[in-house]
């Protein structure tokens, strides 16, 4: 198991595979000059902002949802 330091930021080699992560998990990413923006609309308060999330914050985000999925289905 791989693990990052919450302040990593993904490289912009990763950050196509993140996207599509990010994507699945529920963020929201708008595009502005090139640049995306990431956004969690689980959190009210939080705002649009020009890094991606961090690999660990993903990772964390992944392993929740996981968590309430199985937790819904009874296991």
């Amino acid at each position: 198991v791989e693990v990052v330091a919450e302040h990593e930021r993904i490289d912009s080699a990763d950050e196509d595979y993140v996207y599509f992560l990010a994507k699945k998990i529920g963020y929201k990413v708008s595009v502005l000059h090139g640049n995306r923006r990431w956004c969690l609309p689980k959190l009210s308060y939080s705002p649009y902002v020009e890094a991606p999330p961090s690999r660990a914050q993903l990772y964390l985000e992944m392993g929740l949802m996981r968590q309430a999925v199985l937790s819904t289905v009874g296991l």
